[in-house]
């Protein structure tokens, strides 16, 4: 997940309820607060329209990792 403006993943990822698209908080924030439009698509865009977005504190294992430790397992 990357910020569309600045292309750097988000520290406080917010979603655009309009165009879909993935902001840093602040960045974004700023930029509707001096422009009133997304940065974008230059649709009219409010903070308001944003969403923050949360995710799990805990990552999962990715499905690659699971199948090595099950063959682990069967070995030996």
């Amino acid at each position: 997940m990357f910020c569309a403006i600045s292309g750097e993943p988000p520290k406080v990822p917010v979603v655009s309820k309009k165009s879909g698209l993935v902001y840093e908080q602040r960045l974004i924030h700023k930029y509707i607060n001096e422009n009133g439009k997304d940065p974008v698509t230059g649709d009219t865009l409010e903070l308001d329209d944003l969403i923050e977005i949360k995710s799990s504190k805990f990552m999962r294992l990715s499905t690659q990792h699971l199948g090595l430790c099950d063959g682990a397992r069967h070995e030996g």
